[in-house]
């Protein structure tokens, strides 16, 4: 998990599976509980773990290769 530096308790966790990648899903440290803050998260946020991926209209969207 990452830390946000200046932020107290909040962590970026990427628990959150399925067609919800994209939402902003905030989660209280010591809490089982998720509260949606969001409907979609601002285009190009990561939503894979192995950073092939990105939101798009609140969609999770393979990125295209670049090409150089």
């Amino acid at each position: 998990m990452k830390g946000f530096p200046g932020v107290v308790g909040l962590e970026l966790n990427a628990k959150v599976k399925g067609n919800r990648k994209c939402e902003l899903n905030c989660q209280a440290m010591g809490y089982r509980f998720y509260v949606r803050q969001a409907e979609k998260v601002i285009d190009g946020t990561p939503c894979d773990q192995n950073g092939t991926a990105i939101c798009v209209s609140g969609q999770c969207k393979v990125s295209a290769p670049e090409l150089g």
